[in-house]
């Protein structure tokens, strides 16, 4: 279900600050990342900064960073790149200590024993519909009877997968977010974790 769009209770909201390891012009990304949801913006390190106060930052690709920025080169960050697991951060600030403002969307955790999460306790019937028909062509191998979980998209036949869905869509709907994976997720603002770079003048 997380996989097919991005829901409501997928913003992360912001945390405790962590701290990178050398070298610094790269961080890692956050275990439970699934994809940006709003362009990072850095501000002073410390600080509760205002909209003024947080200066944006803009998506690169490594053959325009090797072009524009050399391995020595030191300044506030401007550029980003994401890839492999790391944010790549240009120019390669190695003096300044700043923080990075890092929204994302974020996969749920995986629950055990006797745990929730809010799909299981809010929209259960989603979850069990999405997971009886994903069993049944999985392991049974009754595909007619998955088909007939999962529901036609256009009928919207109640307790199919299909018409808990619309539910879902219509709450996230009224909360300004994306309905279907690949919207511009990158417009819509919400909670925010930060990490913080530390730089060090021996590097």
């Amino acid at each position: 279900i997380e996989a097919e769009s991005n829901w409501y209770w997928m913003q992360k909201v912001e945390g405790a600050p962590t701290r990178s390891t050398a070298p610094t012009d790269r961080i890692l990304l956050p275990a439970d990342w699934k994809e940006l949801r709003e362009p990072f913006q850095w501000y002073e390190t410390g600080a509760t900064p205002t909209d003024k106060q947080r200066h944006p930052m803009y998506p690169t690709s490594e053959t325009e960073a090797n072009e524009r920025y050399d391995t020595t080169d030191q300044g506030d960050p401007i550029h980003y790149r994401i890839w492999k697991g790391m944010i790549y951060i240009y120019p390669p600030d190695r003096v300044t200590q700043r923080t990075i403002r890092l929204p994302y969307w974020a996969w749920s955790d995986p629950l055990t024993g006797t745990e929730t999460n809010e799909l299981s306790t809010r929209w259960p019937d989603l979850w069990i519909a999405r997971g009886t028909a994903e069993y049944l062509k999985s392991y049974a191998r009754d595909y007619k009877a998955s088909v007939m979980w999962m529901g036609d998209p256009r009928a919207l036949q109640p307790g199919t997968y299909f018409y808990e869905l619309s539910k879902l869509r219509r709450v996230n709907a009224r909360r300004n977010l994306p309905s279907v994976l690949g919207a511009r997720s990158d417009v819509n603002p919400g909670g925010t974790t930060t990490v913080q770079i530390e730089t060090n003048t021996g590097l």
